[in-house]
Protein backbone atom coordinates (compact mmCIF):
# COMPACT_ATOMS: atom_id res chain seq x y z
CA UNK A 1 0.00 0.00 0.00
CA UNK A 2 1.30 3.14 -0.95
CA UNK A 3 0.18 6.38 0.78
CA UNK A 4 -1.03 8.89 -1.04
CA UNK A 5 1.26 12.13 -1.86
CA UNK A 6 4.11 10.10 -1.50
CA UNK A 7 5.02 10.63 -5.13
CA UNK A 8 5.58 13.77 -7.50
CA UNK A 9 2.35 14.17 -9.63
CA UNK A 10 5.43 14.32 -12.31
CA UNK A 11 7.03 11.97 -11.35
CA UNK A 12 6.83 8.37 -13.36
CA UNK A 13 6.16 6.61 -9.93
CA UNK A 14 2.89 8.78 -10.01
CA UNK A 15 0.83 6.07 -10.61
CA UNK A 16 1.61 3.99 -7.36
CA UNK A 17 0.38 7.04 -5.81
CA UNK A 18 -2.66 5.66 -2.86
CA UNK A 19 -2.69 2.48 -4.77
CA UNK A 20 -2.19 -1.31 -3.49
CA UNK A 21 0.06 -3.75 -5.43
CA UNK A 22 1.73 -7.33 -4.38
CA UNK A 23 5.13 -6.68 -4.00
CA UNK A 24 6.00 -10.00 -6.10
CA UNK A 25 4.40 -8.45 -8.63
CA UNK A 26 6.22 -4.76 -8.21
CA UNK A 27 9.55 -6.80 -7.65
CA UNK A 28 9.52 -7.31 -11.96
CA UNK A 29 10.33 -3.97 -13.22
CA UNK A 30 12.21 -1.05 -12.51
CA UNK A 31 9.55 1.13 -12.02
CA UNK A 32 8.01 -1.28 -9.30
CA UNK A 33 11.45 -1.69 -7.60
CA UNK A 34 11.82 1.80 -7.49
CA UNK A 35 8.55 2.67 -5.90
CA UNK A 36 9.24 -0.03 -3.33
CA UNK A 37 12.51 1.30 -2.42
CA UNK A 38 11.56 4.84 -2.49
CA UNK A 39 8.40 3.75 0.10
CA UNK A 40 10.92 1.51 2.99
CA UNK A 41 12.90 5.11 2.61
CA UNK A 42 9.50 7.20 3.43
CA UNK A 43 8.91 4.58 6.03
CA UNK A 44 12.56 4.64 7.89
CA UNK A 45 11.97 8.64 8.19
CA UNK A 46 8.31 8.13 9.41
CA UNK A 47 9.70 5.54 12.28
CA UNK A 48 12.97 7.97 13.18
CA UNK A 49 10.80 10.52 13.55
CA UNK A 50 8.92 8.57 15.61
CA UNK A 51 11.37 7.27 18.22
CA UNK A 52 12.98 10.28 18.01
CA UNK A 53 9.84 12.25 19.70
CA UNK A 54 9.30 9.09 22.07
CA UNK A 55 12.99 10.05 24.04
CA UNK A 56 11.63 13.06 25.01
Amino acid sequence: MFPQGLFDTRSPLAGFDDAVAHYRCLSTTETGRRAVHELREFLDDRVAYVRSRNKL
